[in-house]
């Protein structure tokens, strides 16, 4: 077999690839310049003149930079002109006449070439459009004095690439003299093609071949917020071959099912669950050097579980996008949004139905409240946002001219609770204590197999069309994540609970208005600080948020106040065993 080349091919890929991380595609890399998570785009402008590779040397990079100037600046490391695509060799580029190519191409294989392949050359000026670019500065002595490499990248950088020309005077340095010049004439490269897809004049690997090296050594120490989306800090581990999986994929042990393990861990065969910290962790995971040597040990990770064999989609319809514009509106107005919004008034009411930590007298059971109460006010809290995210998507369709007639925003909690993937299986949505069998039916609703997420994730492809506003499909995508998260803190609540029966850790509470005219008074004013809820987000959700965005921050502060009189108003009656009935239920 001839040896397999690699040409970046899933940058020509005008969609996101299932399994591929967002920084496979160049666009979606950390912008922050160099030297990057990904890639070190100085490794461009090396090549940024055919046939030269270049080093930008910064006085950071020498020994003794007072004493030794003419150590820094674009230092040229070498010709390599032979399977340049842009010279002779290859004359297809209309672009580029043939005739400076073929002239260019012919300096490199005469004198000239033989120059430059011989002692140390720097770029001394730059000239293109009639102007010079010195760069280097000259010193009360008349003795001039390079530019640092950086600030020169930076200028090369800023050259205007072909069909302009650019002209280089290289001059040959030994210590502080100037021994020999040489001028060539040619264009400023073009990095990538109509396509996206980085020229082949760059090697496999030359764009990382700055970074921290070995790259392990960074990769080990720095934490998952800088790494982002490549380093996985805690994870589900592979379901082991010699278990039975239940029918929804997940471990029968439900021990294992919910347990979070390092994924940095030294020992690859441990389930044992990851630490707290980070000193915790540290000293059973692997060090520099075993990275070094290990790296293919550390497992890929996709819907937060470690895979170490084939990955296949686990639902058939994920990447299925919707034929329309109206198609996707109607199911985001009709179904996702009043889910949303039901699911969060459902997981609020069932968190007021647990006690508090001054309600148990177990000290295990302090935790285990607290931990539960925490939880689902934080997926509560993301279900709100999620619903303001859809109704923001439905605005964009608008704005964007795909959707007839006008916008108007989605404040209606739906009627049925999603627990199938079939809709007409579905039972009626009703107001209920975290019974371990409500907790079963929450697991089942954020399942990543079911309707949401299966749902979701069409939309994500949809919005990912190149007729639809390329911001907004990171709304729905970020749904999808939350919605994985939402799914482990239930199953973390479901694992802190299973030791007690459920009167240990819930109240005795009834939905409904009180008979009591003090607690009476409380209901009634709950109600109303949810109408205001409603109302502000009304408001909020109906601003033009091009035009008046302070108008929406507004009202959507507005509503989070109304939100925290609220929760403090439920909390009271629910001690009392009062329930809130929320409007239409």
């Amino acid at each position: 077999m001839s040896k397999l080349k690699p040409y970046n091919l899933t940058a020509r890929n005008n969609y996101k690839v299932v399994g591929n991380p967002a920084i496979s595609r160049l666009e979606d890399s950390p912008g922050n310049c160099y030297p990057g998570l990904e890639l070190d785009v100085r490794n461009l402008d090396r090549r940024f003149f055919p046939g030269l590779v270049f080093e930008f040397a910064a006085k950071d990079d020498i020994l003794a930079p007072d004493t030794q100037p003419w150590l820094y600046g674009a230092k040229l490391l070498y010709l390599d002109y032979q399977q340049d695509p842009e010279l002779g060799y290859y004359k297809d580029d209309p672009q580029v006449e043939d005739t400076v190519a073929s002239h260019l191409l012919a300096d490199y294989m005469g004198d000239k070439g033989s120059k430059l392949s011989d002692g140390d050359w720097y770029i001394d000026t730059v000239y293109q459009d009639n102007h010079s670019i010195s760069l280097y500065q000259t010193d009360k002595n008349n003795q001039k004095i390079p530019l640092d490499g950086l600030v020169i990248w930076r200028i090369i950088r800023n050259l205007a690439p072909k069909p302009k020309l650019v002209k280089l005077l290289l001059v040959q340095r030994k210590d502080d003299k100037i021994l020999d010049s040489v001028t060539l004439t040619g264009w400023r490269r073009t990095f990538l093609d109509e396509k996206g897809v980085l020229s082949v004049a760059y090697q496999p690997g030359e764009m990382t071949q700055s970074l921290c090296s070995p790259w392990q050594h960074d990769f080990r120490d720095c934490g998952c917020h800088y790494w982002a989306s490549n380093h996985p800090d805690v994870v589900y581990p592979q379901i082991s071959l010699t278990s039975t999986p239940l029918p929804d994929g997940e471990s029968a042990n439900p021990i294992l099912a919910n347990t979070l393990v390092d994924w940095l861990r030294s020992d690859r065969s441990s389930t044992a669950a990851a630490y707290g910290t980070i000193p915790e962790n540290r000293p059973f995971q692997m060090d520099h050097f075993e990275a070094n040597h290990r790296w293919q040990d550390l497992n890929i990770v996709l819907e937060n579980r470690e895979i170490d064999s084939l990955y296949i989609p686990r639902s058939s319809n994920k990447a299925n996008p919707y034929s329309s514009p109206e198609e996707l509106a109607e199911v985001l107005s009709k179904q996702l949004i009043p889910l949303e919004m039901m699911l969060a008034l459902e997981y609020l009411y069932s968190r007021f139905s647990v006690k508090t930590p001054d309600e148990v007298n177990d000290p295990l059971l302090d935790e285990s409240v607290n931990l539960t109460r925490h939880n689902i006010m934080v997926i509560a809290s993301s279900e709100m946002l999620h619903m303001r995210w859809g109704n923001q998507i439905l605005w964009e369709l608008y704005e964007a001219g795909l959707l007839k007639g006008s916008y108007s925003p989605v404040l209606v909690p739906a009627q049925k609770i999603p627990i199938t993937k079939d809709p007409n299986t579905w039972p009626n949505r009703s107001l209920s204590p975290l019974t371990k069998q409500i907790l079963d039916d929450y697991i089942k609703v954020e399942h990543p197999e079911g309707f949401i997420d299966t749902t979701y994730s069409r939309v994500v492809a949809t919005l990912s069309l190149p007729i639809y506003p390329k911001h907004i499909s990171e709304l729905a995508s970020r749904i999808v994540t939350d919605g994985i998260q939402h799914y482990n803190h239930f199953r973390e609540i479901k694992l802190s609970l299973k030791p007690y029966e459920e009167k240990d850790y819930l109240r005795n509470i009834t939905p409904g208005r009180p008979e009591d005219p003090e607690d009476q008074k409380i209901y009634d004013q709950a109600l109303e600080h949810y109408g205001q809820v409603i109302g502000n987000l009304y408001k909020a959700y109906s601003a033009d948020y091009r035009k008046d965005l302070a108008m929406a921050t507004r009202h959507i502060a507005k509503a989070r106040g109304e939100m925290v009189e609220l929760s403090e108003l439920a909390e009271t009656l629910a001690r009392k065993g009062i329930g809130i009935k929320w409007p239409g239920w």
